[in-house]
Formats: C-alpha cells, structure tokens, sequence
C-alpha cells in the first residue's frame, strides 16, 4: 500500500491528468534502503557510487566499450550519477551509436516521432 504522501502526489497529479490514479497499478515510495535493495547501490545512494573525488567524471567508464558495439550510459558511466548527468549520458551515448551506424539525429527522430 503506498504512504498517504504519494496518494496524496498522485492524487495532486490526477487533478491534471483524468484517469491517472485508475491507471496505476503499482505505486512505490521508495526508501534507500529500498534502493539498496533493487540497485544494490552502497546505503541505497540514488547517483549510483558515492560521489567522492575518485568517483570524478574522468575516472568513470567511457560510453564506448573495447568490445565492438557495446556501448555504456547511465550512473556509472561519464559525466556521473544523478538524474540531469544519466539523462546526459544516455542521449551523449545514443548521438554516438547513431554517428557510428552513420544515422543524423534528425533522421531519427523523424523515423520514430
């Protein structure tokens, strides 16, 4: 059952989208330790490793992988954790993919928008 704060959010919310409550089938509030439980990450940190001096950009894994067409994105990839930095890495990443399979970005969009 989820708590009364993320009734009351998704209740909020529903105000703007109709339907929205009876769409939901699953609500979680998670907790670190909840985040710990599903990610594994140390005290269910939400950036994924700690943010600490070693965990600097420049020591993060590349997008580009040394084995061919495998490509990385996410928290513990470059720039770094955090919901603006994943945001930045899967689309750094996808921009990538896209140049190596010679594909615009525009090309794309039109294909799937």
């Amino acid at each position: 059952m989820p708590s009364s704060r993320t009734c009351a959010g998704i209740g909020a919310r529903g105000r703007h989208f109709p339907g929205l409550r009876e769409s939901i089938q699953v609500a979680l509030a998670p907790t670190p330790l909840t985040l710990m439980r599903y990610t594994g990450n140390v005290a269910g940190a939400i950036f994924g490793f700690a943010v600490t001096p070693a965990q600097n950009p420049a020591f993060r894994l590349e997008p580009k992988a040394p084995i061919d067409r495998l490509w990385f994105a996410g928290a513990w990839t470059q720039p770094g954790g955090g919901y603006e930095p994943v945001i930045s890495s899967g689309y750094g990443t996808a921009q990538a993919v896209l140049a190596q399979l010679g594909i615009r970005a525009a090309d794309a969009s039109a294909a799937t928008g």
